[in-house]
């Protein structure tokens, strides 16, 4: 098989001799100037089928709006009217979710106030200032008593068996000081309803009462204290009668006594002399051999 040499130009040596007989030496420029031409012309049939393609698409087109009716510019109006409710819904879906966020918000911080109200509620018993009532021991009530100065107080048995005690003592007993005799009269009017005070104003100013006679001195020692029910009690008393200070006798007494407990409104400004309001209502002493 022969062998075909090949040139720089990549030709076959029988067409570069042909194209050498035909175009002379210059052959080579001649060659180079239609590959040059060829390439733009095949630009030119590209770029001449693109536009045909266009045009093509373009009459397609507008076939086909003819066929429905419409126009290109109606259909330029669509794609605008399109876009505008493509945007409106991004805004209404922002609206929405700000909206969504506001309400959130308030119902959180609705919450919290209403939490915020309920612990003020709460804490207000703190600073609220509630009055008591401290009592302390005495020669016969070996204890001290702090109550909560409100209807409570009559539930209390120790602080009403103070309150009766407290009572018989400042009844019975007969100081040789004038003065601790009128304290001790003065509390027995605040704790005595009408009737009770009036029958014991009458005895100490009998003419020959023993609460007259500046000799005589009488002490007493409550041996028991039973609380029938929540209004009476029973006590019993042991009473030692001094003239100048010498023993001159010593009885034991029964105490009946019927009381109750008067609403007083207790302040911090003001303290009545009679905080607990309890009011003595029946009183009767009689001999116990």
């Amino acid at each position: 098989m022969e062998k075909i040499c090949m040139s720089a130009w990549g030709l076959p040596k029988v067409l570069e001799e042909r194209l050498k007989e035909k175009y002379g030496d210059d052959w080579e420029k001649y060659v180079k100037a239609k590959a040059i031409n060829e390439e733009e012309l095949e630009e030119q049939v590209k770029t001449k089928a693109k536009e045909q393609q266009k045009t093509q698409r373009e009459k397609t087109l507008n076939g086909f709006l003819k066929k429905v009716g419409l126009k290109k510019r109606d259909m330029l109006q669509s794609t605008m009217l399109f876009d505008g409710v493509k945007e409106a819904d991004v805004l209404f879906q922002a609206e929405r979710k700000i909206g969504d966020w506001i309400f959130s918000s308030a119902v959180f911080f609705f919450a919290l106030a209403l939490i915020e109200a309920i612990i003020i509620v709460c804490l207000l018993p703190l600073k609220e200032k509630v009055p008591y009532l401290v009592t302390f021991s005495n020669a016969t009530q070996n204890f001290a008593i702090v109550q909560r100065a409100d209807k409570s107080i009559r539930a209390n048995q120790a602080l009403v068996r103070q309150l009766v005690a407290s009572y018989v003592n400042n009844r019975e007993n007969i100081s040789s000081i004038k003065e601790q005799n009128e304290i001790a009269h003065e509390t027995i009017r605040l704790q005595s309803a009408f009737e009770v005070w009036d029958f014991f104003e009458k005895l100490v100013s009998y003419e020959h009462s023993i609460y007259t006679n500046v000799n005589l001195t009488r002490k007493i020692s409550i041996i028991n204290i039973a609380l029938i029910s929540k209004t009476q009690a029973n006590i019993e008393i042991s009473a030692q009668l001094f003239n100048k200070e010498k023993l001159e006798s010593e009885k034991r007494y029964r105490i009946i006594m019927t009381f109750e407990f008067e609403p007083i409104e207790i302040d911090t400004k003001s303290v009545p002399l009679n905080p607990t309001g309890f009011i003595v209502t029946g009183y009767d002493l009689t001999y116990s051999p």
